[in-house]
């Protein structure tokens, strides 16, 4: 998923993303985010979401 165009995130976009992970891992697939700022990446270092 391209972030590149997200310049915000609060915690209803966090848990949207941390769900879509936890579905695509009961499935087998790895998601991959790519393009976060250093806002976004320092939200998943914190929520240990990385």
């Amino acid at each position: 998923m391209d972030l590149s165009g997200v310049p915000f995130a609060n915690s209803p976009v966090l848990h949207a993303l941390v769900h879509g992970q936890h579905k695509h891992a009961a499935i087998g697939v790895q998601p991959v985010l790519a393009g976060a700022n250093m806002m976004m990446r320092r939200i998943f270092e914190v929520t240990r979401h990385a």
